[in-house]
């Protein structure tokens, strides 16, 4: 939210609209948080997120949470979600509340999210027609994405520095635990990126004689 003030939210807006987002990562290789498209924040009255293409975000393509300082004030955000399409999310919409768990809602059933509106119409996988978007994307990245598995193990040596000395203080013990992805943060071609513009109409990144 910055710095606006509580007065002041309800003349704050913010239209996001005409974006290709693709393969957000999370923060840490546990893909434990972070990863989101676009993230309903706080702070800010009203928001619309239209025609728009998420794929392929290791949390989710949208997120919503519930931060703002009074019940009554949640109540009154707007948070518009319609004519967006989504595709191999791990989310396509996250409901995230701190201190509780979160819900997962799949871009048919974002209409039934009482989180998202008034205005929430028109949201749906990317249809099969649009090959050529999927097509455009950089092959060997998106079967890399497609194909990530995380390995992971723990170990723990009782007899460790570490672990006499939290013993004898009466401290938790400690183990480690190694975390590697077949695949995490890699740089994306950006010459790649233009072959995206305008490959779906009317969604996603167009050029400029497409969006006036």
């Amino acid at each position: 939210r910055g710095s606006v003030r509580d007065a002041d939210i309800p003349l704050v807006s913010f239209e996001f609209h005409h974006n290709t987002v693709l393969f957000t990562w999370t923060r840490t290789k546990a893909f434990d948080d972070m990863g989101q498209g676009f993230r309903f924040m706080n702070g800010i009255r009203t928001i619309d997120v239209h025609n728009n293409i998420f794929g392929c975000n290791s949390n989710c393509g949208v997120e919503r949470v519930f931060y703002e300082s009074t019940k009554a004030m949640e109540q009154l955000k707007q948070s518009n979600l319609y004519d967006n399409y989504f595709f191999a999310n791990k989310r396509d919409l996250e409901i995230a509340s701190s201190g509780a768990s979160s819900i997962s809602v799949p871009a048919a059933r974002i209409e039934e999210a009482e989180q998202i509106g008034p205005k929430y119409e028109g949201n749906r996988d990317l249809p099969e027609s649009e090959k050529a978007f999927i097509d455009a994307i950089d092959q060997p990245y998106l079967e890399g994405f497609m194909s990530l598995k995380v390995i992971s193990s723990q170990s723990y040596n009782p007899n460790s520095a570490a672990n006499q000395v939290n013993r004898m203080f009466g401290l938790n013990q400690q183990g480690s635990e190694i975390v590697r992805p077949s695949m995490y943060c890699n740089k994306y071609p950006w010459e790649k990126a233009l072959d995206l513009f305008g490959k779906v109409r009317n969604f996603g990144a167009q050029t400029s004689d497409v969006v006036k």
